[in-house]
């Protein structure tokens, strides 16, 4: 992944501007070599320019980090994306159940029941197109 940094930076300072697929591409290498604090930050910026990552960028991620055991990375997605000023679109959620589970879980153990049940309602779910069904099972 160093030649593919060199490479970005080098594009960069010709002047060149990466688009999606070379955002992808980098996600995807930091996601194999499991660099996923790096493949977050491309993430990050490949949406700050506009850019559509697709459900396969996302998958990438989320199952990096859940592969990792770090599940609570998962769950801290959505609140990045908040305090970013991004607004993910469907694909980040969209055949990630482990994603709002995880982000449930975590709002539940280490907030409270309040912003648990706030994050079935959040303005960082309420934009999906498909309509959002939860079971609560005792």
């Amino acid at each position: 992944m160093v030649s593919a940094v060199k490479v970005k930076r080098k594009m960069i300072e010709s002047g060149l501007k990466l688009d999606m697929y070379s955002h992808k591409a980098l996600i995807h290498g930091f996601c194999k070599v499991l660099e996923l604090d790096n493949a977050k930050e491309e993430l990050f910026t490949m949406l700050e320019k506009g850019l559509s990552p697709g459900y396969s960028t996302y998958s990438w991620l989320v199952d990096g980090f859940y592969n990792q055991n770090k599940q609570d990375e998962i769950a801290k997605l959505p609140e990045e994306f908040e305090k970013r000023g991004l607004c993910p679109d469907i694909a980040l959620y969209r055949g990630q159940p482990q994603l709002e589970i995880g982000i449930i879980r975590w709002r539940f153990w280490n907030r409270s029941i309040d912003e648990a049940s706030l994050s079935l309602s959040s303005k960082s779910i309420s934009h999906l197109a498909a309509p959002f069904i939860v079971v609560f099972a005792g």
